[in-house]
């Protein structure tokens, strides 16, 4: 536990640190190739704002998470737009072949759900954005849909876990 006393006093001296590492777990986990590798994202977040409930108000959290998030999708987005001209890309990709088709047909159909609710979905936060690149939609409805999705995922990790942390302290 020596760590993890260090850990907080480094957090409590430098808060911008710990703002920054919620920024960059949020985008390693909304980002296709970074995503796989890590731990699943609720139990990092959790690490972190528990390590860091001293140092930082919730909404600071909250705020660094939703900002990571929508850059992750951003950049899976503007990714998938480059697809074509990216082989080593398209061959990664090919192990899901079978959910893009399925995410390519529904963005056609219906792209603002999907867009939103994806986010909630572990694999599809980051197929879901690539796919909408491959299909050119507006960046505009994929950026607005992204920042609400990013900020209602964001409130729910971080406010409901600020809301349950302190019955286990």
């Amino acid at each position: 536990m020596e760590w993890v006393n260090a850990l907080m006093s480094h957090f409590a001296l430098h808060p911008f640190s710990l703002w920054g590492l919620l920024f960059g777990i949020a985008f390693a986990k909304s980002t296709f190739l970074i995503s796989a590798v890590l731990p699943p994202a609720s139990v990092m977040l959790v690490a972190v704002i528990s390590v860091g409930k001293a140092t930082i108000a919730p909404w600071e959290a909250g705020i660094a998470v939703m900002i990571g998030a929508w850059c992750g999708t951003i950049v899976n987005y503007h990714l998938g737009m480059m697809m074509g001209h990216l082989p080593w890309l398209a061959r990664i990709m090919s192990r899901h072949a079978d959910t893009v088709v399925r995410v390519r047909r529904r963005l056609q159909n219906s792209s603002v759900p999907i867009l939103f609710t994806s986010r909630f979905i572990a694999v599809l936060r980051y197929i879901v954005p690539l796919v909408a690149g491959m299909l050119h939609l507006h960046p505009v409805k994929v950026y607005a849909v992204s920042l609400i999705s990013a900020a209602t995922w964001s409130a729910l990790y971080v406010g409901g876990f600020s809301l349950v942390l302190p019955f286990f302290s």
